[in-house]
């Protein structure tokens, strides 16, 4: 009896136990799902707010006679109604300053002014905010999963120490009404160097930063220039944040991004299956690709591919696509 006993308890400890390990794999299998439902619904998000953009681009272009929307400001033309934010000396203070205008007029009058960094590629959508007289900042130009950006942008009056070049007028800036998605160069810049006039091209030493050539006005790009739409970047988002358990910058060959294309569609696209780039201050030597090296800005970017300090030489693919607007970024070879 005392045996059959035993015999009864050791089955119901074995019983037990069986039952906690199901628990545990159905709670594993729980989690793993739930994550997945949430990067799943990001991506969604992601995709939706590029989907919008490419709407309100359409319309921009029908109410501006098929302009592209960017910064149009330059020497000679800021018709602001702040007199601090008149008379521009050269283009990358004018689009410093238009910024600097829409965030007093839709957000804060007192907000100051910066004018020592190249503003189109982060904040270019204060742009779509002025366009439509929404309120800053816009919810739908920071991806659902850009953690940092978020954070930022529920409360613009406390920016962080970026610890970069650029004023506190500038962090406050680019922390508060800046957008995880990238405005492609073609679409405010000339595509290349045309006689002696050179366009924007990339700073070998670091991702970030641009040469601005003087003399140069950016804006007055037009939606007819785009030879193929459906194949052309316009926006991308800046880092990996739906795919692999480690985000990764955009330019990186591994990254797959959620990206606008100029024909208003969108859908992830891993960088390694674009075309090659080009430098666009010598279009006329085909062998020549736009590379730089990626120095991370840890408060909000990535890191390393490599794990290591910078990774360099990295390929900029459509960032700097072959003949700009004319170009084809995807499923098409490379215009030559």
């Amino acid at each position: 009896m005392k045996q059959e006993k035993q015999v009864r308890k050791a089955f119901a400890l074995i019983e037990v136990v069986a039952v906690l390990v199901l628990l545990g794999l159905v709670c594993s299998v729980g989690v793993v799902a739930g994550a997945q439902s949430r990067t799943s619904a990001g991506l969604a998000g992601s995709l939706a707010n590029l989907k919008k953009i490419g709407e309100v681009t359409g319309n921009y272009a029908a109410d501006y006679e098929d302009q592209l929307w960017s910064f149009t400001w330059h020497p000679g033309y800021a018709p602001s109604e702040y007199d601090d934010l008149q008379n521009p000396a050269d283009s990358v203070t004018a689009v410093a300053y238009q910024a600097v205008d829409i965030v007093r007029r839709l957000y804060r009058e007192d907000f100051p002014r910066f004018n020592d960094r190249f503003g189109s590629y982060w904040i270019s959508t204060l742009v779509l905010a002025d366009y439509l007289d929404e309120s800053l900042p816009l919810e739908w130009v920071v991806s659902p999963g850009d953690k940092v950006r978020l954070e930022w942008q529920a409360d613009p009056d406390n920016p962080p120490d970026l610890g970069e070049q650029g004023s506190e007028a500038w962090a406050a800036m680019f922390a508060g009404f800046g957008s995880s998605y990238e405005l492609m160069p073609a679409f405010f810049a000339p595509d290349e160097r045309v006689d002696s006039q050179r366009t924007i091209y990339q700073y070998k030493p670091s991702h970030n930063l641009t040469w601005i050539p003087g003399g140069l006005e950016f804006g007055g790009r037009r939606v007819t220039e785009v030879l193929f739409p459906s194949r052309k970047v316009h926006m991308a988002e800046r880092a990996s944040f739906f795919f692999g358990p480690t985000p990764t910058h955009y330019l990186h060959a591994e990254a797959r991004v959620p990206v606008l294309m100029a024909d208003g569609s969108a859908s992830p696209r891993t960088s390694a299956d674009a075309n090659d780039s080009f430098q666009p201050n010598q279009p006329q030597d085909v062998s020549r690709t736009s590379v730089t090296n990626y120095m991370p800005n840890l408060i909000y970017e990535p890191p390393t591919f490599s794990g290591d300090e910078t990774d360099l030489d990295v390929e900029t693919h459509y960032k700097w696509t072959r003949r700009g607007l004319r170009g084809i970024d995807f499923n098409g070879e490379r215009a030559e």
